[in-house]
């Protein structure tokens, strides 16, 4: 569970890395969750492409 830095539309940001074939879960409606998004990850090598893939659709919203 992470939690959506202020300005970024959580949304967006699950649909971006969905596309790029990861699975996310969120936002969420419960208020204590309001602006989190849950990440699924695996063994290190796909944690280091997910991080990979969060810097780039970050850099593209203009956000990095």
């Amino acid at each position: 569970m992470t939690r959506v830095p202020a300005g970024v539309d959580p949304a967006g940001l699950v649909r971006d890395l969905r596309e790029a074939g990861f699975l996310v879960r969120g936002p969420f409606d419960h208020p204590a969750l309001s602006g989190c998004l849950r990440v699924t990850a695996g063994p290190p090598d796909q944690v280091a492409a997910f991080l990979a893939a969060l810097g780039c659709v970050l850099t593209r919203r203009g956000l990095r």
